[in-house]
């Protein structure tokens, strides 16, 4: 039908409407639709052809008017697709679409007189050293720098959210560095304590643990005392401590080569409307029906990356040595283990993952054969791994109908979430659409006893009504934890990915349950599987591939982009494979995710997946009392280690059973989706 489309279309052009249809359009008003990179002027003109053909429509011959709805559709697709994809500048959107940062500092005056306050603070705070052994010192310590700590959170993420939506403003990169130079006053003004708390004997440190005066600040003595062996000396942390201002992050490096200096090459849509192939579209052109477009949309993508290869790779090395060169200065036995102490868990969580994502490949496999045979291809290419089984019956779909399929798509969860959803919908918490010099990815973020903070580049899709619900309960996380909890015990933990992948997985399958139509129930399920793939699938890949490449730095192999490269490519053939084809390109791949310099942050969303699933199973079979226990659940993350706040949902996170679910899952959902199939290929 599409190809049909254009026929009819180009027949238009070529014929002209006096000539075959009759129509008396001025033909350059439909002309301007092709020529939209000469004529500027072409949305109106554009506009003006479709007002006209509307106008004598019923006057038409019922064979002119069949082809003139069909032209009417491709000039309104056109039209959508133009404005789902631009680019606006960021005074031209509308102030409800947008954050209001002023809610945080009027102006740059006031966040300097904050800045000056926090410095003042972190040296005064020198002060307390060779006095923690005493309760009363310690506390008002403990007290005091909860304080500088939250004042230099809001002076941080104050400028984060003014970077991330003004991203080549030279001036935040000057308040940036006063930031760093903060963090690195601090670390060396507080350098002190976890040395003085090491000396405690564990009689001192178990009566810390137990005394209700500290109860805010049990978890950090459990800490400490899990990790007496890899804390310093006073000399050695205070070098390490002065040494923090010189090192720059290689994000901050990664994120100024991705946001400022790789210029992205531009490609015409199937609407013909001019993209940056970027990843801010990246997920929406892999839902494009059009094989072709996602084909060369995805090589352009992939290629430009291409181009900083050896850099891209450099920054990665650089990353990893640096993780690994901290770990073995404190003495753990690897860079994982850095990660689950600091948890107070377990490595074997990562062994469950690994073990039983390997373990069930014959299920991912089952459902990249499922897409082959159903989308009639010879070979499955990583931009098909995306595009939905079926067509959505809406082509595009709105932010005010996502906000609507959200709102009731979970209002099984809890009335009040409702009332919480429309706070963050109607007061400035989501900064919705794409614009010039903004971040192109999606991230929350929030201020204690303040309100959180979305980001999203909102482009009509599916995609992204899934990624607003996906921030939306990190927010209601962040928010409900810091109306519960004290500040010390108010930041989410690990597994942080859990509430907002539950979120989109309730979603959807609500949205299954209440689709009118076979194809539009297919895409929904499919969706559901899209998320546990990309979510647990492809994340204990990645997860996987740090590690082995972790553990050859830890063995002080060399590491050269060949070598990240024939690593990632052996896991892509081995996760994807029998009926996947790995294209060239996609060697790069492992050098454009931002999370890699999260050290072994990627793994965790492949837990949380897991976790997520189990609660969307729970919520969605109405289990009894389980959705206050959920929402009790995370409402008091750090007050809690991670395993006794999983204990409140029912999940030993040190049983793999959690984990082996998702296989159960994603076959069910595959069984669902198959008796839907046969069903249309009889309708057919």
């Amino acid at each position: 039908m599409k190809l049909y489309k254009k026929f009819v279309f180009l027949l238009f052009l070529g014929l002209s409407f006096s000539c075959s249809f009759a129509l008396d359009i001025d033909k350059t008003q439909v002309q301007s639709f092709v020529q939209s990179k000469i004529d500027k002027n072409w949305q109106q003109r554009t506009q003006q052809a479709i007002d006209k053909i509307s106008q004598k429509l019923e006057s038409l011959t019922w064979e002119k008017q069949e082809v003139a709805k069909v032209l009417l559709e491709v000039l309104q697709n056109s039209l959508d697709a133009w404005e789902n994809t631009k680019i606006i500048k960021r005074e031209d959107v509308d102030k409800s679409y947008k954050w209001d940062l002023t809610q945080i500092y009027t102006d740059l005056d006031e966040w300097q007189k904050d800045y000056k306050k926090a410095g003042e603070m972190i040296w005064s705070i020198w002060n307390y050293k060779w006095k923690l052994n005493n309760d009363s010192s310690l506390l008002e310590y403990l007290k005091s720098n909860d304080e500088i700590s939250q004042l230099t959170d809001k002076l941080d993420i104050y400028v984060s959210l003014w970077k991330s939506i003004d991203n080549k403003n030279v001036e935040i990169d000057k308040l940036s560095q006063q930031i760093n130079s903060l963090y690195s006053q601090y670390n060396m003004n507080t350098a002190f304590f976890k040395v003085e708390i090491k000396n405690f004997d564990d009689e001192k440190l178990n009566s810390l643990i137990n005394n209700k005066d500290f109860i805010n600040y049990k978890s950090i003595f459990q800490k400490i005392k899990n990790k007496k062996p890899y804390i310093l000396s006073q000399r050695e942390e205070d070098l390490i401590a002065k040494f923090s201002d010189s090192y720059i992050p290689f994000s901050s490096i990664y994120d100024a080569l991705i946001d400022w200096d790789i210029t992205y090459p531009q490609i015409t849509d199937p609407n013909w409307n001019k993209i940056m192939t970027n990843y801010a579209n990246m997920y929406s052109a892999w839902n494009n029906y059009d094989r072709n477009f996602r084909k060369e949309y995805t090589e352009k993508f992939y290629n430009k990356y291409r181009e900083f290869k050896n850099t891209l790779g450099a920054l990665f090395v650089s990353h990893i040595k640096e993780a690994t060169a901290d770990a073995k200065a404190r003495g753990y036995d690897s860079v994982l283990a850095v990660k689950y102490l600091n948890n107070n868990l377990s490595t074997k969580i990562y062994d469950n993952l690994i073990n039983v994502a390997n373990k069930d490949l014959d299920t991912f496999h089952r459902y990249i054969k499922l897409r082959k045979e159903y989308l009639w291809l010879e070979w499955v290419h990583y931009y098909d791994i995306f595009v939905s089984l079926e067509k959505y019956s809406q082509n595009w779909i709105s932010y005010e109908e996502s906000k609507n399929m959200i709102l009731n798509g979970l209002s099984k969860l809890w009335t009040d979430y409702i009332s919480w959803l429309n706070k963050a919908f109607n007061n400035n918490w989501i900064d919705v659409y794409q614009s010039d010099n903004k971040w192109w990815w999606a991230f929350c973020t929030s201020i204690y006893l303040s309100h959180p903070f979305l980001l999203i580049n909102f482009n009509n899709t599916i995609d992204d009504m899934s990624s607003l619900a996906h921030e939306l309960w990190h927010a209601m996380n962040f928010y409900f934890t810091s109306q519960k909890q004290p500040y010390s015990v108010s930041n989410p933990s690990y597994p942080v990915e859990v509430p907002s992948i539950s979120n989109e997985l309730i979603l959807f399958r609500w949205l299954a349950d209440r689709a009118t139509s076979d194809k539009d129930k297919l895409y929904y399920l499919d969706r559901y599987l899209s998320i546990l793939n990309l979510s647990f699938r492809r994340a204990a890949m990645y997860g996987e591939f740090e590690r082995s490449i972790y553990d050859k730095a830890w063995s002080w192999e060399a590491l050269s982009y060949q070598t990240l490269d024939s690593k990632f490519e052996e896991l892509f053939k081995k996760y994807y494979w029998p009926d996947f084809v790995r294209d060239e390109y996609l060697d790069i791949e492992r050098a454009i995710k931002p999370h890699f310099f999260s050290t072994y942050y990627t793994h965790e969303y492949a837990i949380s997946a897991a976790i997520a699933n189990q609660i969307a199973i729970n919520i969605y079979n109405d289990k009894a009392g389980f959705t206050w226990e959920y929402i009790n659940f995370i409402s008091q993350w750090s007050s809690k280690t991670p395993a006794e706040t999983l204990k409140e949902i029912w999940i030993d996170i040190n049983n793999p059973s959690y984990i082996e679910s998702v296989s159960d899952t994603e076959n069910e959902i595959m069984n669902e989706m198959e008796i839907i199939i046969n069903k249309l290929k009889d309708k057919k």
